[in-house]
């Protein structure tokens, strides 16, 4: 670790030695002193770099996303509150409790950096927790960018054996032509992550048990699992585009000419190579629902290959030279898809080749009161015998000031199974599935009103041959739960539940509403809030979620020292309706259902104080303060306790040379 860091800042000030001095003053002018990235799917429509403090507290990657939940340390396992179905795609591995804290090259910026930029971000709270990133970009010369993010992260926990350690590496460059025909994206990704599983606390009382005056004290389910990932990605993707140019007025007396591309051809490579280890070294097997193979150690890996291929064009058509459409700005996509997987088991090594073609087109709106479309389609052979297919299909309209738009969205598509839900060997679990494609219909209405600051959403869902991880069972199995924590409660170790895979021959329906609304009043204060409710028509055994998803800001903002500082006070509020929580089973990296418990719920309340000074950003947070107001704590998945009240504090500092 010490290595790799040490050697990011070396190669940060050898590349200062290659500042951008040959570069012209009219590129300067036109890009400035703005700092803005674009993804490489994406590379024609750039973000800037928020500064703002708008969120700046939010910090941990599993929570930054509405309705996320991670299960009592950073770092552990995440989850989503909110039905969410399967994607569209190709193959899916199906180990995605980790994700929000691993980089990806999908993820990966690439900025316009005509000045050099580097970023520290360090926070540190209760417990040992600590994060460092490190992000660094700069031009070699005026067609040439480099860049590269490292993040360290640390945390004990507030429990015994609940230790993570993730360490990221994204090393990136762009490279446009000189007359900006053609771009080349190219990234480099490392993830190496640990994290101790103590597999929750075996008694539920840890909050109100005077014993436990120190939750280290409090007894544990495994004492000696661990998860370990270590993986690495290559990406390179190049274009060139045919077009014509446009003149830009920087001053009345500088234009910048650029390219207007109407013509895209494109290809994509990425190789992504994963090792994932589950071990045990404990012969105390009461934990798994199964019989070991091997009673005195747990030692399961799985190594994960994939090769892909994207080899496509694009028509951007902004004059209606090409496409007969009703309106301007119109792009129309297709790309042949080749995708080559590997993956061994202690007994299983098997490798296969996937087939796809995709297309897409829509139209952007220019004018108001003007009605917009986009369709898409993808066509996939996967394993030579199972073709899965996707249709999206919207039409919108917007309204007088063009940026409020009302859209209709209707989506149909299949998509294999997890390869971990259909096929899985490991100490505890083994399993053979032949379960068919999953296929997912949905509809949804969109209004967004930027002016109003106001987002509504309305959703409905049909999934047929829906897969979930639980008991194969039709009506739920009768424990008493606790009440509320005073009362004690151990969890029977013989309780029936079940982590394997299973698939429903009926559809499940669900209806999700979803409202985002933030009102500003008396001039400095804000009230920010996210709402979502969502109700599991049919089949709800099978879909444990809570009805009432809730978000909420209150703050005050405010410049002080003629403008020089920007403060913000408030509380951040997070809630949810009591459910029966899952279970989460570390070899297999699954959250499954269970029955018997419905933990009660409170609003947790964050209390934080953030402050900008020109380009450094700190705030200080004291978390779940208003614990024992209502509950003394709160679990969000079965026995796993949510950390008491503590500290955190982090700084931001934006260097620009």
């Amino acid at each position: 670790m010490k290595q790799i860091f040490i050697s990011c800042v070396l190669l940060i000030a050898y590349c200062h030695t290659f500042a951008t001095g040959t570069d012209s003053s009219l590129y300067k002018k036109y890009y400035g002193f703005r700092i803005q990235y674009v993804y490489a799917n994406d590379f024609d429509h750039a973000i800037s770099l928020d500064s703002s403090l708008s969120g700046f507290q939010m910090y941990d990657p599993s929570t930054t996303n509405f309705g996320n939940v991670e299960i009592g340390n950073f770092g552990y396992a995440t989850y989503s509150e909110i039905f969410t179905p399967p994607v569209f795609t190709d193959f899916d591995l199906g180990l995605h409790q980790f994700d929000p804290y691993l980089f990806s090259t999908d993820k990966t910026k690439y900025y316009y950096a005509v000045h050099p930029m580097t970023q520290v971000q360090y926070t540190i709270a209760s417990k040992g927790e600590q994060m460092l990133t490190l992000s660094h970009t700069q031009n070699i010369n005026r067609n040439w960018n480099v860049g590269l993010d490292l993040n360290i992260l640390r945390s004990s926990g507030f429990y015994t054996h609940q230790r993570t350690d993730y360490t990221n590496l994204d090393a990136y460059t762009w490279y446009k032509g000189k007359k900006q025909h053609y771009n080349l994206f190219a990234s480099f990704v490392i993830n190496d992550e640990q994290v101790r599983e103590n597999g929750g606390v075996k008694n539920d009382s840890v909050f109100i048990d005077p014993s436990i005056f120190i939750k280290t004290l409090a007894p544990i389910r495994l004492d000696t699992a661990e998860n370990f990932l270590r993986s690495y990605s290559v990406s390179v993707q190049q274009s060139w585009d045919i077009g014509s140019y446009t003149d830009i007025t920087i001053n009345d007396s500088t234009i910048y000419k650029k390219l207007v591309p109407v013509l895209r051809i494109q290809d994509n490579i990425t190789y992504t190579s994963s090792l994932y280890r589950y071990t045990d070294d404990s012969s105390d097997n009461s934990f798994y629902s199964t019989i070991a193979k091997n009673n005195l150690l747990t030692m399961d890996s799985l190594s994960f290959k994939h090769f892909s291929n994207a080899i496509g064009f694009s028509v951007l058509d902004k004059q209606d030279q090409f496409l007969p459409a009703l309106f301007t700005n119109n792009r129309l996509t297709a790309s042949f898809n080749t995708d080559w997987y590997s993956i061994k088991q202690s007994a299983l090594d098997t490798s296969f080749l996937t087939l796809g073609l995709r297309a897409s087109y829509y139209t952007n709106v220019v004018h108001p009161n003007s009605i917009f479309y986009d369709l898409s389609g993808g066509y996939s052979i996967l394993n030579f015998n199972k073709n899965i297919y996707k249709l999206t299909a919207s039409v919108g309209f917007a309204f007088k000031d063009s940026t409020s738009t009302i859209t209709a969205t209707a989506n149909s598509y299949s998509t294999p199974p997890s390869f971990v839900s259909t096929y899985f060997n490991s100490n505890f679990n083994n399993w053979n599935n032949n379960f068919n494609l999953e296929k997912i219909q949905s509809l949804a209405l969109i209004f967004n009103l930027p002016k109003w600051k106001t987002n509504f959403t309305i959703t409905l869902y049909n999934v047929s041959d829906y897969i979930y991880w639980g008991s194969q069972i039709t009506q739920p199995i009768l424990f008493t739960p606790p009440i509320s924590f005073p009362v004690p409660f151990q969890f029977p170790v013989s309780a029936p539940y079940n982590d394997r895979p299973y698939q429903l021959s009926s559809s499940i329906n669900t209806l999700i509403f979803y409202l985002q609304k933030d009102i500003k009043f008396f001039k400095n204060f804000h009230f920010n809030n996210r709402l979502l409710y969502q109700d599991v028509l049919s089949q709800a055994n099978y879909v444990h979620l809570p009805s009432f998803v809730l978000r909420t800001s209150l703050y005050y903002g405010n410049d002080l020292f003629k403008h020089a500082l920007h403060s913000e006070i408030g509380i951040d509020v997070n809630y949810n309706t009591a459910f029966d929580v899952p279970n989460y089973m570390p070899e297999t990296g699954q959250f499954f259902l269970q029955y018997s418990t419905e933990y009660p719920t409170y609003p947790v309340a964050d209390f934080f104080i953030s402050i900008r000074i020109k380009t450094l950003r700190a705030f200080f947070k004291v978390a779940n303060f208003d614990q024992n107001v209502f509950e003394p704590g709160y679990f969000t998945a079965l026995h796993y306790p949510m950390p008491d009240l503590n500290f955190q504090a982090g700084f931001n500092w934006t260097f620009r040379n």
